[in-house]
């Protein structure tokens, strides 16, 4: 067929050139118009045109299905590069896409899960294990634990569900960067996602003492693009000193399928329980011992901040609303804070 309406489009160009001289510009016209329309066939006819590796033609074309490129989807890409396995893993082609044979201790399709030691049965007792998480520049890692979450906190008994202290067994994860990301986890409260500095390095421990055991502890980790743009809240005159008798509250609305991300600046300062006649504050974290503060409401996350060290990062749970709260009695004001949110999605592959 293709063949045949190439051959038609030949005898019409000459039949025009007669036609023309016969019958004037009019006629000329009307062939033109013919050989347009049989060019147009000519060029989305599929008949001698044969797609490759499972492609389909439309109109005279290709039209290639994933992993495949090229004018006849002639060119296979290669599901390992770049790696998608994390924690340098090994990646290998197979027919269905490709496979990571993971690194002693982490799991999942792309290496992407870590987990205590036969989890979710209990773990054995004298655990001792660390996980090194390699930072990417100009990307966050973010860190999501399972439900079932059961670390010894302190006896034997039923593990508390609220946020316990004094953990016997213990999770802790830090950044090593200015000591922005870190904290220590027991009981049976899942912790909230965690987001870890732009770039950093991410080490996770995870122990175990020689009395009771639990069901322990599963995470997924992944990368986020720090493309996205961010949204500034702050306190009044920042970062000069904010006003004193002040209640001031955001509410950043959450979308669904999306986690906010909240990240402070280094500048933070407020008025804690220690501070005497308007002295210095103190510079370690202080958490609830406030007269001036910042609380965090969203999900099960509800804490509360002052001092002078700035908070870790903060992700709130899938879909939910944050509320932030500022509040300074009448007394002493410092510099205050500033925090930057963003909406971002699930924790993806790169």
């Amino acid at each position: 067929m293709g063949e045949l309406l190439r051959w038609m489009v030949v005898l019409l160009s000459i039949t025009s050139i007669a036609l023309a001289s016969l019958h004037g510009e009019e006629k000329e016209q009307d062939i033109l118009a013919l050989i347009d329309i049989s060019l147009s066939l000519s060029f989305s006819s599929c008949d001698d045109i044969n797609c490759d590796n499972g492609g389909s033609c439309f109109k005279g074309n290709c039209v290639c299905p994933d992993k495949t490129t090229g004018i006849y989807c002639e060119v296979l890409e290669n599901p390992c590069e770049p790696n998608p396995c994390y924690a340098n893993g090994n990646c290998s082609e197979t027919e269905e896409g490709y496979i990571c044979e993971c690194p002693r201790d982490f799991f999942g399709t792309n290496c992407d899960v870590i987990q205590s030691p036969n989890y979710p049965d209990n773990y054995a007792n004298n655990t001792d294990m660390t996980w090194v998480l390699s930072g990417i520049p100009d990307k966050y890692i973010q860190l999501q634990f399972d439900d079932v979450f059961q670390i010894e906190d302190s006896n034997c008994g039923v593990v508390d569900y609220s946020v316990p202290f004094g953990c016997k067994d213990y999770i802790t994860i830090t950044s090593g960067v200015d000591d922005d990301l870190d904290v220590e986890y027991c009981g049976g409260a899942r912790p909230s996602p965690i987001t870890a500095p732009k770039g950093s390095d991410v080490w996770i421990v995870f122990k175990s003492g020689s009395q009771c055991s639990y069901s322990g502890f599963k995470l997924n980790y992944g990368y986020i693009d720090t493309s996205i743009p961010t949204n500034p809240i702050a306190s009044t005159n920042y970062p000069d000193n904010y006003n004193t008798s002040m209640y001031v509250t955001w509410l950043i609305s959450g979308i669904p399928d999306k986690y906010i991300l909240l990240q402070f600046e280094d500048v933070f300062e407020m008025e804690d329980n220690r501070v005497k006649s308007c002295g210095n504050v103190s510079y370690n974290s202080v958490f609830n011992d406030c007269r001036d503060y910042i609380q965090i409401i969203t999900g099960d996350i509800y804490v509360t901040y002052c001092g002078g060290a700035p908070p870790s990062p903060i992700t709130a749970l899938e879909g939910s609303d944050v509320l932030i709260v500022f509040r300074a009695d009448d007394s002493c004001s410092y510099r205050g804070f500033k925090l930057n949110y963003t909406h971002i999605g699930t924790i993806r592959h790169i």
